[in-house]
């Protein structure tokens, strides 16, 4: 299972100039001028984390 398909959301995907390391991105849009959408915000990304750190945990000594 691809690890897109674990986390449940497309990744941009970039490889670093030594060919050892990548760097995976997602973006999300929100107004960072709107204080009160600050607290949803804040609260998406937290949500979030645990499934990037529960996915990633499984790689980390496949490398």
């Amino acid at each position: 299972m691809k690890i897109e398909d674990q986390i449940n959301s497309k990744l941009e995907w970039r490889n670093l100039e030594d060919n050892k390391s990548s760097m995976i991105m997602k973006s999300i849009e929100f107004d960072i001028y709107n204080e009160e959408s600050w607290g949803d915000s804040i609260n998406y990304l937290l949500s979030e984390i645990s499934k990037y750190i529960e996915v990633f945990k499984k790689y980390e000594y496949s490398i």
